[in-house]
């Protein structure tokens, strides 16, 4: 800390705050204005004390890698596989680079608000930026729990506003004007458009289907895992949610067109009932074979695209236009809760609102009120 007098008797405060905790570079701060010596050493004194805040509780020195070590190891064996593929993936590639020579004990909220700057600057998704500060949120928690630093620099950091997008979906002659448009000759995507809009599963739950989980004479599809992909390949694993393990009851003419599918893929590869039923290759099927495909076929015609999640909303549109309640959608849906599925699909009701209203004039006029 150094104090300069100047000629008209005030005092300057040159003092060294140590190193940037991001860049590295040393930090500086000059402050002047100073009436007497005193002054500018109490000021001095406070600048020490709040770059000090942010103390190393012990003394151990864990540099911003081996944070992310412990951080992936601690939830090893508390979530599932997907969720720590998908979170190493984003934080090592948003977070992890430009963290990575960080000193953990000096960062500061204003570095994080500086971070989310940087992310907003490359144009990722307010969404997208949102997880990944909740994703840094809990590292830090992490690093305050072992006793690493005594404060978490991100629990103030507000979250970005996100914009509730407008649910795509189609109805039933829209997905009919679609499905005519795919060629005799790609009979799987027939089946696995078809399965999807009628049945409301979730993709990857689609491509982990086999045979042996459609009962042709119950007219049943058993929904008991998930298909997710990875480097390298692809693997199994169970469905979101234990609520996800279901039963969806299925209509003769999708009974008609998966048989007839099984006598064409077994043209191709070899068919028992351990094989995945939109299986065309050696290689279990995957979501970009399929959704990649929409657009292609829509491009046929004069089909508006919509994602390959958006089927699972034409189903629940389906259903409500015929007249089902939340209680069957939730089921074939397979959500943990009727909250989740009013939050995400009460907006499509309103007609039947309507059809109660009316419902009630017809009881009133009978009634002669």
């Amino acid at each position: 800390m150094k104090i300069t007098k100047y000629k008209d008797g005030s005092y300057q405060l040159d003092i060294s705050l140590g190193f940037n905790s991001i860049t590295g570079k040393r930090q500086r701060k000059r402050k002047s204005g100073f009436k007497t010596i005193k002054e500018a050493e109490i000021a001095g004194l406070e600048l020490r004390n709040q770059q000090e805040r942010n103390i190393l509780v012990q003394n151990s020195k864990v540099d911003f890698k081996s944070l992310r070590v412990q951080y992936f190891e601690s939830i090893r064996h508390t979530k599932k596989q997907i969720y720590l593929i998908n979170q190493k993936y984003s934080f090592d590639k948003h977070v992890f680079p430009y963290f990575k020579d960080a000193n953990i004990k000096k960062l500061k909220t204003k570095d994080i608000v500086e971070f989310q700057a940087y992310l907003i600057d490359k144009r990722l998704s307010n969404n997208t930026i949102n997880k990944l500060i909740i994703n840094l949120n809990q590292v830090f928690k992490l690093a305050v729990k072992n006793r690493l630093i005594a404060t978490n620099p991100v629990e103030d950091v507000p979250m970005l506003r996100v914009e509730k997008q407008k649910m795509k979906f189609w109805t039933i002659n829209e997905f009919q004007q679609f499905y005519e448009l795919i060629q005799d000759d790609e009979l799987v995507l027939k089946v696995f458009f078809q399965t999807a809009y009628y049945t409301g599963a979730r993709v990857g739950e689609l491509c982990a289907l086999q045979w042996q989980d459609i009962d042709f004479s119950k007219k049943t599809i058993s929904i008991t895992k998930t298909m997710h992909k990875k480097k390298g390949g692809t693997f199994l694993d169970t469905p979101k949610t234990r609520s996800s393990i279901r039963k969806i009851a299925i209509h003769h003419e999708l009974i008609l067109t998966l048989k007839e599918w099984r006598k064409e893929q077994k043209r191709t590869i070899a068919v028992n009932n351990d094989t995945f039923v939109f299986q065309y290759k050696d290689i279990p099927p995957v979501r970009d074979n399929f959704s990649k495909r929409i657009k292609p076929i829509c491009q046929r015609g004069e089909i508006e695209p919509i994602r390959m999640h958006d089927f699972r909303h034409s189903h629940v549109a389906l259903l409500i236009e015929l007249g089902e309640d939340m209680l069957i959608v939730k089921e074939r849906l397979g959500h943990s809760s009727i909250t989740t599925t009013i939050d995400v699909y009460g907006h499509l009701f309103p007609t039947r609102q309507e059809q109660l209203a009316s419902k009630l004039d017809s009881v009133l006029k009978k009634s002669g009120q």
